[in-house]
């Protein structure tokens, strides 16, 4: 499924960089169906204020998210090579 190519969609898609190279081919794709989707739900349930507090909540939760998953790859990647 492809994500609508809105302007929030695409800054989110930006954001999922932060994740590792190995999630995101699994898990960007859908993940920005879903904001796209989400986002269409909150503009028609609260309007544009609502849309970009949902955008922003969201683009700091993945920040925050994918920065931990990057630490943690990083991480399984140090342990295996000490083994």
């Amino acid at each position: 499924m492809k994500a609508d190519r809105g302007p929030l969609t695409a800054l989110f898609e930006r954001i999922l960089r932060v994740y590792p190279e190995d999630f995101r081919k699994l898990f960007a794709e859908d993940m920005a169906y879903q904001f796209s989707r989400r986002c269409r739900e909150t503009y028609r349930r609260g309007g544009r204020l609502f849309l970009y507090g949902f955008a922003l909540r969201t683009a700091l939760e993945v920040a925050v998210h994918g920065a931990l998953e990057r630490r943690s790859s990083v991480r399984r990647l140090r342990s295996g090579r000490q083994r």
